[in-house]
């Protein structure tokens, strides 16, 4: 069954979005080291991101590497991911500046 026409739409977007991140700190997006897919989505968590916005940018990042041939980065669902959903709706029920998470891992250059 073909994707609707808003969900390309909005996963081309995704996809845009996760690939500047990636140049922004000279990362390759496609394709990603899970790790970089993760570290991904702690910025956009620490940005205040709901849990289903994550879950859609996990979906177009495997969609998107599917789709050129590589092996998807996102080897489970968000919410089944160690209780990696819950920990981020507790987050976000706590407020953006809830001081019970971690802090999200910097990929910041050194000068």
């Amino acid at each position: 069954q073909a994707k609707a026409a808003n969900t390309l739409r909005a996963y081309r977007a995704d996809w845009a979005d996760f690939a500047a991140w990636c140049d922004r700190y000279a990362l390759p997006p496609l394709p990603a080291a899970p790790e970089t897919v993760a570290l991904y989505l702690a910025a956009l968590a620490d940005g205040g991101r709901k849990a289903s916005t994550l879950q859609r940018r996990l979906s177009a990042i495997s969609q998107a590497h599917q789709a050129a041939g590589h092996p998807t980065p996102v080897k489970l669902r968000l919410e089944m991911h160690h209780g990696f959903a819950a920990k981020m709706r507790h987050r976000f029920a706590a407020g953006p500046h809830h001081q019970g998470g971690a802090a999200a891992p910097s990929l910041g250059r050194s000068a």
